[in-house]
């Protein structure tokens, strides 16, 4: 029975440990943070023409390559358009040819018409 108290009260004083150590830890980087804070500030307001700078860059780019890219899209739709045209009548070209061979002579052994 007394081990069972003792091993609770290892347990409870491990864990009010562990809260002490991370309240500190919590307190140092509040402290930090506050410290830092006028330093990031500064950089941030420094920093704001390059991200003005960077933002147009993108938008420029995306004004010049969205036309590109939408000319390239139709292009690709019509290939592909071409190319389930071309899958769907290869498969019919032995009938047409055989077709016409029959036509060709037929026509070839007709007697010619007085008109």
């Amino acid at each position: 029975m007394f081990e069972i108290v003792g091993l609770v009260g290892a347990v409870l004083t491990a864990l009010c440990v562990a809260a002490i150590v991370i309240a500190v830890l919590f307190a140092i980087r509040a402290l930090v943070f506050v410290v830092t804070l006028p330093f990031r500030l500064l950089f941030g307001l420094l920093l704001i023409p390059f991200w003005i700078a960077k933002t147009v860059l993108r938008v420029g780019g995306v004004v010049v390559l969205l036309p590109l890219l939408a000319c390239a899209g139709v292009l690709a739709v019509i290939l592909f358009a071409l190319g389930a045209i071309a899958v769907a009548i290869l498969p019919l070209v032995p009938i047409v040819l055989i077709g016409l061979l029959l036509w060709a002579v037929i026509r070839a052994f007709k007697p010619a018409s007085a008109w």
